[in-house]
This record gives structure tokens, C-alpha cells and sequence, in this order.
């Protein structure tokens, strides 16, 4: 071999070891399949459905005041609270014989449970005043009805005459209705009625005498 060989050797070498990469490493990426971008898909969210919890079944308490149990998270609910039964203790206002009391049982609000002496007389004027009320509003509806009669015959005599009873029947019938209101009113200050609904249990009897701020009884519901 010659010396102009020899020069030539590392630059053959170097022509091989170019043309070897570019067969199996360039050529090699050449190749394989080129990759279509494909559109990426929606991300897809599983939705963990939570395992019902036992009864019995004992958990630690959170910060939040939950009890995990297992997987579940159970929050707990304060239940609404029961109101107790409601009771009341009715004392007298002021004193004075008891002719009427309500015996042991179940009363309804605003019954009588409690009258006192001169109820049954009031009581006994109301009524009558009651009927007299009636007696002259029928009574004031006949001559109403008579006069329009003789309004419609235009009879003047009996116009004027109606006329003047219809005034008089008026006025009867607003002082019935005076005597009855008074009446009624006289009538409600001699009783004791029930502040509510429930069973009443007296602590006075019938003819007692009941003093300023006694207990007259309790209804409890």
C-alpha cells in the first residue's frame, strides 16, 4: 500500500460510518408510519355513587360534625324539637262565691268552667233581653213592610202614620239591644272561662268561698 493510501484510510472510515448511520438511523425514522394528530377525546367523569350505610354502623366524627361510616358520609340533622304538653293554671281575679263549677273532664277553649254567685240571675236577664230583641225586630219588619205598602198605594194618612211607628220601633229595638249587650257583659265578668283546650282539673268546689289570686283550676292539654 502506498503512502497516498495510507493518507486515505481515516477518510474512508469516516465516508463508512456516515453512510451506516444514515441507513439504519435516518433511514430507520423514514420508515415507520407517520402518526395522524387525532382530536383528543372528552375527558369522561365516573360518577362514585355512595354505599348506603348500615344500621349500626359506628363512625368517627369530622371536623363538620359528619360521621363517616365506610365510604358514606352521613350528616347528622338535628331533629326538631317536641314541645311539651301545655298546661295552665287559672287564677281568680278576684274573690267571691263560686255558685257553678265545671266538673273534672275535657273543656275546649273559652268554655265557662267556672260562674260565680248572680251568674244565673244575669244570665237569666240576658236571655230575656234576648227575646225582647227579637219580639221587636219582627215587629219592626211588619210596619216596614206596611209603610213601603202605603208608599206604593201613595196613601199619604197611612205613610205618615207607619212613618212614625217605624221611628218608635227603631228606637225599641236599638235600647233592646243596648239591654242585651249590658246584659251579656255583666254576665261574662261572673264566669271563668278555659284559656285552652284540654282536660280541667278544679281545686275549688260549688258554694266555696274563693279568695283575691286563688288557683280555680288547671287544664293541661
Amino acid at each position: 500500500m502506498t503512502d497516498k493510501e495510507k493518507k486515505m484510510l481515516p477518510v474512508l472510515g469516516v465516508i463508512v460510518l456516515f453512510a451506516v448511520y444514515w441507513m439504519f438511523i435516518r433511514g430507520g425514522d423514514d420508515d415507520k408510519p407517520k402518526r395522524r394528530n387525532k382530536r383528543p377525546k372528552a375527558t369522561q367523569v365516573n360518577k362514585t355513587k355512595t354505599a348506603p350505610v348500615k344500621k349500626g354502623t359506628k363512625g368517627a366524627a369530622n371536623k363538620k360534625g359528619a360521621v363517616d361510616a365506610g365510604v358514606a358520609v352521613v350528616k347528622t340533622v338535628d331533629a326538631a324539637p317536641v314541645a311539651p304538653p301545655q298546661s295552665w293554671t287559672i287564677v281568680a281575679g278576684s274573690g267571691g262565691r263560686i255558685e257553678w263549677v265545671a266538673e273534672k273532664g275535657r273543656v275546649i277553649k273559652d268554655d265557662i268552667i267556672v260562674k260565680f254567685r248572680g251568674y244565673g240571675r244575669i244570665e237569666r236577664t240576658r236571655a230575656a233581653s234576648e227575646k225582647t230583641l227579637k219580639r221587636l225586630q219582627a215587629k219592626l219588619n211588619v210596619i216596614s213592610d206596611q209603610l213601603r205598602a202605603a208608599m206604593s198605594a201613595d196613601n199619604i194618612a197611612s205613610m205618615r202614620r207607619f212613618e212614625k211607628q217605624v221611628q218608635g220601633s227603631q228606637q225599641a229595638v236599638e235600647r233592646a239591644e243596648k239591654q242585651l249587650a249590658a246584659a251579656k257583659k255583666r254576665a261574662d265578668d261572673l264566669v271563668v272561662r278555659a284559656p285552652g283546650s284540654g282536660v280541667f282539673a278544679p281545686a275549688v268546689k260549688t258554694g266555696s268561698r274563693l279568695k283575691n289570686e286563688q288557683t280555680v283550676g288547671v287544664v293541661k292539654e
